[in-house]
């Protein structure tokens, strides 16, 4: 287990409680903008991968992170459990292609 890494991500969590607060719906709508942005920043390294581009498309990459770990901490979810459901969800499939797929 990695403290240094637990350590940041309790400070970082509880900074981002602090600054936005843990508002659902406003988390969501954060993360929507952020969204948004990343999909434009890669739409113009696409045009032009320069360094420029790149370093825009990592920063967009890192905002949009930050929201949505702090949405996740919302509910209480930690990096670790985030990694073990993605990983579960993906080997599952391999067997059952309908693991966790919910229906509307």
């Amino acid at each position: 287990m990695n403290y240094t890494i637990e350590i940041t991500e309790s400070r970082a969590m509880k900074l981002f409680t602090k600054k936005f607060g843990n508002d659902i719906d406003s988390r969501i709508e954060k993360f929507k903008e952020e969204s948004k942005e990343l999909f434009d920043a890669y739409d113009e390294y696409k045009e032009d991968p320069t360094i420029k581009n790149t370093e825009h498309l990592k920063d967009e990459m890192s905002d949009a992170y930050c929201v949505l770990k702090h949405l996740a901490y919302c509910f209480g979810l930690i990096h670790e459990e985030l990694l073990n459901m993605g990983v579960d969800k993906v080997t599952k499939r391999e067997l059952n292609p309908n693991y966790k797929r919910y229906e509307k």
